[in-house]
């Protein structure tokens, strides 16, 4: 058998080879992680697409989000042309779905719905849901095509946390919660592995 990192098998709409998705069409369109690098052009692509600006939209963000969920956050790229991209996230949902003008109605959106769905399912995952802006044109009907539906009786709340506040950037690498037996690094965000340990716990 091959190793995992090197086997190739079909999923809805290409092939994986290592961490590269083959698309099958369009053919000059791949997905594959994101990455440091990638963060200009990534913040480009939401300006061109006429995303709509949330809180957590910058450089330092996407920077935190990377080294948690590296593995759920894909982009599309034509070429060196970064075309597209949706995050995913370790709790099984996906948010920032964009993709550029230029490569709109060509099944691109789906096809990176299906990759992230494909990681998810990969790493455990059997639900996923989508965080969208309602009133964003056209989204509502992508999501109900990718087979997506608005789940009733819940209503999400949300807080912005202040960063300034030491205490939210602190992390123990081990012993998670016990001071006495733990080494605290100043990082920004619990590692993937420490936040499942931690969730698992409570």
């Amino acid at each position: 058998m091959e190793p995992r990192s090197q086997c190739r098998r079909r999923s809805a709409g290409g092939y994986y080879h290592g961490n590269t998705r083959e698309t099958l069409t369009p053919p000059n369109v791949i997905t594959r992680p994101c990455t440091i690098e990638d963060i200009p052009a990534l913040l480009q692509l939401w300006i061109d697409s006429d995303a709509v600006a949330g809180p957590t939209d910058d450089a330092d963000a996407i920077n935190i989000r990377l080294q948690r969920d590296n593995e759920l956050f894909v982009v599309a790229v034509d070429g060196e042309r970064i075309v597209g991209s949706p995050m995913g996230g370790w709790r099984g949902s996906m948010a920032r779905l964009a993709v550029h003008p230029d490569y709109r109605r060509r099944g691109n959106a789906k096809r990176m719905v299906a990759e992230v769905e494909a990681r998810l399912k990969y790493l455990g995952c059997i639900r996923t849901s989508s965080l969208m802006f309602i009133h964003e044109p056209g989204a509502p009907e992508l999501w109900a095509v990718a087979g997506y539906e608005p789940e009733s009786g819940i209503c999400p709340y949300y807080k912005d946390l202040q960063l300034d506040d030491p205490r939210s950037w602190l992390i123990y690498r081990r012993g998670i919660g016990s001071p006495s037996n733990s080494t605290s690094v100043t990082v920004g965000v619990k590692p993937l592995s420490a936040a499942r340990s931690n969730a698992s716990a409570t």
